[in-house]
């Protein structure tokens, strides 16, 4: 573990202010390189709410402490890396306005794979009752000599280097956008991210195709006629750095896509990042005819319980709010955020988007809730609220079973017929196969399997599934049958789950 690289500097941003203590605004992305998996942690601190103390010199100076501390483990007992430092604003005369100004920092940590919780806290050394607390958890996930995509990095501006600094990136130095959402009159988001290891799954040389897009946060459809393809040489390390036109991008949730595809157009890997298109989250809804039809819930826990629900849909602002916020606002609050959601999402009907949804979160609750879990916090109930009934279920508990002939990805490609190998029999854990003819995002024939690992039928697992943005499992069949399938053997269930019966 070390620290490569700290600066801060005074630049002009847009921001977001708080009510009391310091106003401050961070993120984090995670990168690879030849020095190992690092992080890379951005905080922008409004300069109109710091301390400035007049200097023997007539100008004019803020102070910070800073406290970095990241753990190893969940309950933040043990700590893998610690600092703690000052920092020094620059100076300026007492004519200059810093109201618009922020102090920006980032900071470089190198971190094996893993799951670290962070604490980050920064105090205004001139004014004891200001400062600021963040806790996060950074995720790192980067195997060498695997195709890899970094997180996505929003820029605000760039200008080449002509000294390479801490805001330098292969011949650019990058302004970081630290919001997750874009007003109405912005015209274009700068998104930069790198690629790691293209050419060991293509080889050296080889023609493959980056793809930029945006999508519909809720139903991952592209956006016609924004981002685009790029058609790029294979090499270790490939940079993405792309400016995108959203002047006609509609009030919304997306995602900006970054993807990885070969040059018969099949996706090996995609990352995402998901933002808003104009203002605020939670502002309220356009008046409607029939705007009351929540008016007659006066119990909170009702409110609550709806509004939890949606966490299977939700979006990233939505959901913290759900996690974090929804149990401490009041009956009006509750209302007028579920106002607020369908309003948005259903703006024809609101009343009967709200209707329909209730209707099925009321069914999931009916059959996948367990004694520790609401039914929509289960595996099997988002998936039914968010897909719906599926076509076809497939329900197998403890089946008996020969394996077939062992084959190679590249010989199940070209003859998908097994052939019986009765030199092994086993038994399978409980499963199901639900079965999609078509989902609400245009995707046809979508299989999701759900089995249970301790042979315990009342919640099962969701453990493959060929849907896009749903967990896949390489050798899904094997876990099923507790291993006792070889690699790339095939049994009935993997023929089930080819058939969709």
């Amino acid at each position: 573990m070390k620290k490569i690289l700290i600066a801060i500097s005074l630049l002009v941003v847009p921001f977001v202010g708080f009510s009391q203590g310091l106003n401050l605004i961070y993120s984090f992305t995670t990168y690879s390189s030849a020095e190992g998996n690092f992080v890379e942690i951005n905080t922008s601190i409004d300069a109109s709410s710091i301390e400035y103390v007049k200097k023997d010199n007539g100008k004019y100076q803020a102070a910070l402490d800073m406290t970095l501390v990241v753990y190893t483990d969940s309950l933040c007992t043990k700590a893998l890396y610690v600092e703690q430092r000052s920092i020094l604003s620059p100076e300026i005369t007492s004519e200059e306005n810093r109201s618009f100004a922020s102090l920006y920092d980032v900071q470089k940590v190198v971190l094996p794979n893993g799951s670290y919780p962070f604490y980050l806290k920064i105090r205004d050394k001139n004014a004891a009752d200001k400062a600021r607390e963040v806790r996060d958890i950074i995720k790192m996930n980067y195997k060498a000599n695997e195709l890899a995509i970094s997180d996505i990095k929003l820029v605000s501006s760039y200008t080449k280097t002509k000294t390479p600094n801490a805001f330098s990136k292969n011949g650019y130095d990058i302004n970081p956008y630290l919001f997750e959402s874009y007003g109405i009159d912005d015209k274009q988001m700068i998104a930069y991210a790198e690629l790691y290891n293209v050419d060991k799954l293509f080889g050296n040389n080889k023609s493959y195709v980056i793809g930029v897009a945006v999508e519909d946060y809720n139903t991952s459809k592209a956006v016609a006629d924004i981002g685009k393809r790029t058609k790029a040489k294979t090499k270790s390390l490939e940079t993405i750095f792309e400016t995108i036109d959203i002047s006609n991008l509609k009030k919304g949730y997306y995602n900006l896509v970054v993807e990885v595809r070969d040059s018969n157009n099949l996706l090996y890997a995609d990352k995402k990042y998901a933002f808003l298109k104009d203002g605020n989250a939670f502002e309220a809804p356009v008046a409607l005819d029939d705007d009351t039809y929540l008016d007659n819930i006066t119990d909170p826990l009702a409110l609550i319980d709806d509004i939890e629900s949606l966490a299977p849909i939700a979006n990233k602002t939505e959901r913290n709010f759900i996690d974090k916020e929804v149990k401490g606002k009041s009956t009006e609050e509750l209302r007028n955020f579920l106002y607020s959601y369908w309003g948005a999402n259903y703006p024809d009907n609101p009343k009967e988007g709200y209707s329909e949804y209730h209707k099925r979160a009321k069914y999931v609750s009916q059959h996948f809730a367990t004694p520790t879990k609401k039914g929509y916090y289960t595996d099997m109930g988002r998936i039914y609220m968010i897909y719906g009934q599926p076509d076809n279920i497939i329900d197998e508990r403890f089946k008996q079973t020969t394996a077939m002939r062992s084959q190679t990805p590249a010989e199940l490609s070209t003859d998908p017929e097994v052939r019986s190998n009765n030199n092994i029999s086993f038994t399978y854990l409980p499963y199901q196969m639900w079965r999609y003819d078509r989902t609400a995002f245009g995707e046809t024939n979508r299989t999701f399997v759900f089995y249970a690992p301790m042979n315990d039928v009342r919640e099962y697992r969701l453990l493959h599934s060929n849907a896009k943005g749903e967990p896949t499992t390489l050798f899904w069949e094997r876990v099923l049958s507790r291993n006792n399938l070889p690699e790339y053997t095939e049994g009935e269930a993997g023929i089930q789950f080819k058939r969709g019966y």
